[in-house]
């Protein structure tokens, strides 16, 4: 009632202003973005075939590193040394996420590929390296073995896995484990994460990437194609993750695609947050940070977040590794290298290779695809939706790794647009299907891909994997 005293005690000469003020503040707000999305029921990917042929020869391990992945509580040191537990084994300290600490059993698809323990000696920095064929995982493990020499004190590991040789910028094998969203036409020659690991002695620290199907990784050579693994301590120097200030304890593992951290001090953007289990789950809640989405993707009915990953569908997602984008800002200071190994890569003939050989010796990676899929878009002259996009399902030419199709069937495939509005990222709201119609122009972000790795041994648990690819938009 006061207000509108005050309005009648204007002068007349006024009222004319203050109506004018009054329209533009009734403008109408800008048009709500409208999406429908449809299927195609009729049509279907192509699938490249690829001709399955026996693992290469590989120069086997002796007798005296031999010890059992699913039971063994240490492994083999020589006699009269300190016994050095097995990185799952009560016995152990480890660095790492409760998530991979019982994940190691063949059954569920894992098998060795390097081990330097034997009972004639460890070497000066001991290592395991496995590889789930169902997952596409190469896991590395690490164990801080001399007691003696102490560790600069670090709250962070830097971990990275580059290829090096002739060939190594025309290899998609770390295209997964570098882009968010993957480019069948653009090769990575690295991938880099920043891990909640802290440095301490007599410790395994474990690191994986997830590989990509290279259909020419056997007509290489140790020259033309290796891959060498680092590891660095870091410092987190500052933090803020989702858009508010975080403390310098990193919650869970973080990769940027295209960032290395150990040569990238500071960065500002989109990064992406693992998910490796329920561990990694409760640390995403309690530093209140996506844990709603995080506990969709682990419980395979997220269908409104953009993600990436594999994800087994038993044992609330134990195993998986999937990725969500968040906005952050990461400060990060460096140390020397801690460990850098050049390793032959399994899938060729590696027989004659000097040092240790890989002892799984199938062609990484689960799959690929042969080219970008092709999108339509068209603007039609009326309609509240004439905005289009439509994806050519043919033109999605998957090539599956014949050494997993030897052992498991490929179920349920399915592919779709991923689209958001006009210049937002994969945070925003996502639309996705065979066909959108919108009422204002969308950004492609690409299409997705997604089906199930189910294992013929039926005790092992089947396996979802999502991509997104970048897509050629007509």
């Amino acid at each position: 009632m006061m207000l509108f005293q005050r309005y009648r005690a204007v002068p007349l000469l006024l009222l004319p202003i203050l109506a004018g003020a009054c329209h533009r503040d009734n403008d109408p707000a800008p048009a709500v973005l409208s999406v429908t999305s449809s299927n195609d029921a009729g049509a279907t990917a192509t699938i490249v075939p690829i001709a399955y042929t026996t693992a290469p020869p590989t120069k086997p391990l002796g007798a005296d590193f031999a010890f059992d992945l699913d039971n063994a509580q240490y492994l083999p040191t020589p006699p009269g040394s300190p016994q050095v537990p097995a990185p799952w084994a009560p016995a152990a300290s480890r660095a790492f996420s409760d998530d991979l600490r019982d994940d190691h059993l063949q059954a569920d698809g894992w098998a060795l590929v390097y081990s330097t323990f034997s009972r004639n000696g460890i070497g000066l920095s001991p290592y395991l390296v496995l590889y789930n064929k169902y997952r596409g995982l190469l896991r590395f493990y690490q164990y801080a073995a001399d007691g003696t020499r102490p560790l600069p004190v670090r709250q962070a590991l830097i971990t990275s896995l580059r290829l090096d040789g002739t060939a190594a910028d025309a290899s998609p094998l770390l295209s997964f484990a570098d882009q968010a969203v993957v480019d069948p036409n653009t090769s990575s020659s690295f991938a880099s994460s920043l891990e909640p690991q802290v440095l301490t002695n007599l410790t395994w620290y474990a690191t994986q990437f997830e590989l990509a199907y290279d259909p020419n990784i056997a007509k290489g050579n140790l020259s033309s194609l290796a891959m060498r693994w680092e590891l660095a301590g870091a410092q987190i120097t500052s933090l803020a993750l989702d858009n508010a200030p975080h403390s310098n304890d990193l919650p869970v593992s973080i990769q940027i695609p295209g960032v290395d951290f150990a040569k990238t001090p500071s960065y500002s953007g989109l990064v992406s947050l693992r998910l490796t289990g329920p561990a990694s789950l409760a640390r995403l809640q309690h530093g209140a940070l996506p844990g709603a989405v995080a506990e969709r993707i682990l419980a395979q009915y997220s269908t409104d977040a953009w993600y990436r990953g594999a994800v087994p569908t038993m044992r609330a997602g134990l195993g998986a590794q999937a990725y969500l984008p968040v906005a952050a800002q990461v400060g990060v200071q460096t140390d020397a290298p801690l460990t850098s190994l050049a390793l032959a890569l399994p899938g060729r003939d590696n027989s004659t290779v000097a040092g240790l050989a890989p002892q799984y010796n199938e062609a990484p990676g689960v799959f690929f695809l042969a080219d970008r899929p092709v999108v339509t878009a068209t603007k039609l002259p009326g309609g509240d939706h004439p905005y289009t996009y439509s994806l050519d399902i043919p033109s999605v030419k998957y090539l599956f790794n014949p050494a997993v199709q030897a052992t498991a069937d490929i179920r349920h495939i399915t592919q779709e647009i991923v689209a958001t509005a006009a210049g937002a990222d994969l945070t925003s709201t996502i639309y996705a299907g065979h066909k959108l119609a919108a009422s204002q122009e969308l950004t492609i972000q690409g299409v997705r891909v997604a089906f199930d790795v189910v294992p013929k041994a039926g005790n092992s648990p089947t396996i979802h994997m999502v991509k997104t690819f970048k897509a050629t938009v007509r």
